[in-house]
């Protein structure tokens, strides 16, 4: 195994030393960093050693197989070991079948041999390029589901009261790291219980930031009118709206329980009906009294 090192490094897979070589000199001079390998066990070896931006392989290192079984291999443990590398395989002029194989098998491109320079050197830049953008954004993403888990971890309300005789629980869990579903219980006043159920439109990272904003203007609402569940949302509603695209919105469901009068006020906003138990076995659901919050101006 021969390594050179400048810059973006290139890792060459062939079992003949004058291919080798030759797809060397021009990479080298295009600035490249050339990792050489005679054979899959070497590529494998030098791939866990060193920081790739592309592999070159060939399909064949038996000089007696034409099948491309251990190129085919190859790609799959160099696709084992980095999911994002991209993989040019080097075929034999005209062999479409394998060239094909080595695609499906997770190659990103392929170079008949004899290869023309000004092709292949357009397409390792270009499929360089790519990985590395796709990289940045993939790190740009990461860092983003990150930071929103940590938001949404540190806006998660309450979920477990128990007052005068009266215990309310709940939980939700995002499919995902995190989510767009919502459920929070809170006591604005002694006599007083709220809760509320909410889904909120889109998945991950977006819907977690809204359902962080439906948070805040729910419990700034609730502690100005907790008494009033209809005009506290529709304050909501129009905070929502404002904030927000009128595709993003969210289902709702506000339960308001006066210990007092042992009432329960509630508003549905479009979301799905809650089951209430009666003490004789029968249930009533309780339908949608309004629409979606944040879709709509009023």
């Amino acid at each position: 195994m021969t390594v050179t090192s400048d810059s973006a490094t290139i890792l060459i897979a062939d079992d003949q030393e004058h291919v080798r070589e030759a797809l060397a000199m021009l990479l080298r001079g295009h600035g490249y960093s050339i990792v050489l390998c005679a054979s899959p066990h070497e590529a494998v070896a030098a791939a866990r050693e060193h920081s790739l931006e592309l592999a070159l392989l060939d399909m064949n290192y038996r000089r007696d197989s034409t099948s491309g079984i251990e190129g085919l291999e190859l790609i799959q443990q160099l696709r084992d070991l980095d999911p994002n590398i991209p993989i040019i395989a080097l075929t034999a002029w005209g062999n479409v079948e394998l060239a094909v194989s080595a695609m499906k098998h997770g190659a990103s491109d392929f170079i008949e041999k004899p290869w023309r320079n000004d092709a292949l050197i357009e397409k390792v830049n270009l499929l360089i390029r790519r990985a590395t953008e796709m990289r940045s954004s993939q790190r740009v993403s990461d860092y983003e589901r990150q930071d929103a888990r940590h938001l949404q971890t540190r806006i998660v309300p309450q979920r477990h009261l128990v007052t005068n005789g009266v215990e309310l629980f709940g939980d939700s869990v995002p499919a995902g790291i995190v989510g767009g579903d919502y459920f929070g219980v809170w006591q604005p006043t002694p006599a007083m219980l709220h809760f509320c159920v909410a889904d909120v439109s889109g998945k991950g990272v977006h819907a977690a930031l809204l359902v962080a904003n439906l948070e805040a203007y729910l419990r700034s609402q609730c502690s100005m009118a907790p008494l009033e569940p209809v005009r506290m949302l529709q304050q909501v509603n129009q905070l929502l709206y404002a904030s927000t695209a009128p595709q993003h919105y969210a289902t709702l469901f506000f339960g308001a329980y006066d210990d007092a009068t042992r009432e329960l006020l509630y508003v549905n906003c479009g979301h799905n009906p809650p089951i209430w138990l009666h003490p004789d076995g029968s249930v009533t659901r309780l339908e949608a009294t309004a629409t979606v919050i944040g879709a709509f101006e009023r």
